[in-house]
């Protein structure tokens, strides 16, 4: 890892397919991910100088989430007047950042962070060479938020180089190129499950509700309980899914036309590269694509003239929801947003739309800010009145995401290096006997990192001891069951197991990225031991207390700080709960 400045001449690698690199410098790796196929233990990859672009302090992550946002201002503005005139519409700002925002916020994040790292590895080293992985331009352009978020963390095809390659060219760095031969992979193709065909088969029934005064989609809720949630409207029940679509190619002519168009001159190179890549990486979504996409979005079964929209995710990626909710938003109707997560006590929150341009946002827990009503954890309606001290034998340990999304301002690849490696101290302090007890909960592997998982799990965790493990168990069964949970990130899960009153800690390294506001609060969870940064810690406090976790959970400091954390981010569901969220939807005017 970098520590000082470095004279020597160096050869900067940008990607992974570098077995066969061959070179006089320096190797400096950008980041973790470069070294993603590397056999050995991830304990060894300290060895390689790696630019660590999560080292930035709080102030440097201030800076950058106000740039961000100053530069997001500018551009929803320009991109609404352009969308305007391509379509011939008339329409406000407001209308095209529903449909645009996710992507041209996430566009900006990761924009930011590969500029960042670059700077950093110039910075520190004496950059001469830069390896970079072949790739097609073809590749590069981008059909929806999906498909974007998904090439930029998986690395589709060299995707990753591309970008680099692209920042190199618009800011003229003076380094030779030395290009490493990849193998072409394709993105991953989303099948039919079963359960999406039976409710395709009934989605003739949606018909029924085309004059409903509702519209719940993606709400957050389980299936049974977005039925019964209707019913308390006092509307025909139906469940509405993501529609697919054909996607249309590019058209590299407009694309250099708009290129000319935002072109403008810009205050800093940040902003200059971000202006320089719209054209590439608009999503064709909103451009080739759009006419085709409402034409589908009228001719759904859908409400045709709903009071109010209620959504929990539909707003970031399905595309076709996004230009329907816009366009009856436009006449009129109400766009309410539930919180699905534990985005808000987090700096980099901005990236979240649902709290900004909804009418009205249900939070979890009273965050005293405008527009939010304070409900309660909506993903624990099923998990209510859960009581597993007396019962609970189990240690269970949600382990953290095994992915690689690199959408964020920070190297996540090796930050999930970093996580597991803590990982490992903390279960090698635990004693044998709580050894014995604990079951590493593994993330639901829907990413595809099974070969990164089985190496971590072999290389780490069971190194020397195994543990069980489990992926499939239902959280309310791991709730019931067990005496102590841990955490490894201060996600969903944790807030779940807070709402539910079950034994937790949470580990996280530091602090640096929680929100002022909330930066407290999590203090107190710190002072109260619910809440460590240090591995040899947390290990000796739930040594100390795992015979009797009753005692430390029901202390009168642990209870007094859970109950003021619950109060203003994960409320327990109340007796009726989804009665009254409908009366809530009802309320809002």
């Amino acid at each position: 890892m970098i520590s000082e400045m470095s004279k020597e001449k160096s050869c900067l690698i940008l990607d992974a397919d570098h077995n066969s690199l061959t070179t006089n410098f320096k190797k400096i790796y950008l980041g973790y991910w470069c070294l993603e196929n590397y056999n050995n233990s991830f304990k060894e990859l300290d060895n390689f100088n790696v630019i660590n672009s999560k080292s930035r302090d709080e102030k440097e992550i201030e800076i950058d989430i106000k740039e961000i946002k100053k530069i997001y201002n500018s551009l929803i503005t320009e991109l609404s007047y352009f969308l305007n005139k391509f379509h011939n519409k008339q329409l406000s700002v407001k209308y095209w950042e529903i449909i645009i925002g996710p992507w041209l916020k996430i566009f900006l994040t990761i924009v930011k962070e590969r500029f960042s790292s670059l700077n950093i590895a110039i910075k520190n080293y004496d950059i001469n060479e830069v390896a970079l992985t072949d790739f097609n331009d073809e590749d590069f352009y981008v059909h929806n938020v999906d498909d974007f978020e998904e090439k930029a963390s998986k690395n589709i095809n060299g995707w990753n180089s591309m970008l680099y390659a692209k920042i190199i060219k618009v800011l003229n760095y003076n380094f030779k190129i030395l290009t490493l031969e990849s193998k072409r992979t394709e993105s991953r193709k989303k099948g039919i499950n079963l359960k999406k065909k039976i409710l395709k088969f009934f989605d003739v029934f949606n018909y029924f509700n085309k004059k409903s005064k509702y519209f719940i989609y993606s709400s957050g809720l389980k299936f049974f309980d977005t039925i019964k949630l209707q019913l308390h409207l006092k509307q025909f029940p139906s469940i509405f899914l993501k529609d697919e679509y054909k996607k249309k190619k590019i058209d590299l002519n407009l694309r250099k036309d708009l290129s000319n168009i935002f072109n403008k001159t810009s205050a800093n190179d940040y902003e200059k590269l971000v202006r320089s890549l719209i054209s590439d990486l608009i999503p064709t979504d909103v451009l080739e694509n759009f006419k085709e996409l409402e034409k589908k979005s009228h001719k759904l079964n859908w409400p045709e003239n709903p009071d109010k929209i209620f959504t929990s995710t539909g707003y970031h990626s399905d595309e076709i929801f996004k230009i329907y909710l816009a366009n009856k938003v436009e006449k009129g109707s109400k766009y309410i947003v539930s919180q699905h997560g534990a985005q808000f006590t987090h700096k980099n929150n901005f990236i979240e739309l649902g709290y900004d341009k909804s009418h009205s946002f249900f939070s979890w827990g009273d965050l005293q800010k405008k527009k939010c009503v304070p409900l309660f954890n909506i993903k624990n309606i099923e998990l209510n009145k859960i009581n597993t001290i007396s019962k609970g034998k189990k240690l269970f340990f949600f382990m953290p995401k095994m992915s690689k999304q690199r959408k964020r301002m920070y190297d996540d690849y090796g930050q999930m290096i970093r996580d597991n490696i803590s990982v490992e101290k903390i279960l090698f302090n635990l004693s044998n006997k709580i050894k014995n007890s604990c079951i590493l909960k593994l993330y639901p592997n829907e990413d595809g990192y099974k070969k990164l998982e089985n190496k971590i799990l072999k290389e780490i965790i069971f190194k020397r001891q195994k543990f069980s493990i489990d992926r499939i168990t239902p959280k309310k069964k791991i709730f019931e069951n067990s005496k102590l949970i841990l955490n490894y990130s201060d996600g969903t899960s944790f807030l779940e197991t807070i709402s539910s009153d079950v034994p937790t800690i949470i580990f996280l390294p530091n602090l640096n990225w929680i929100n002022i506001d909330a930066k407290r609060d999590y203090e107190k969870l710190l002072e109260s031991k619910i809440l460590f940064n240090n591995e040899k810690q947390m290990s000796k406090h739930i040594n100390n207390i795992f015979n009797d976790v009753s005692s430390w959970w029901n202390n009168s400091r642990v209870k007094k700080c859970k109950s003021n954390f619950e109060k203003k981010y994960s409320q327990r569901p109340i007796k009726n709960a989804l009665s009254f969220l409908a009366n809530e939807i009802e309320k809002v005017i």
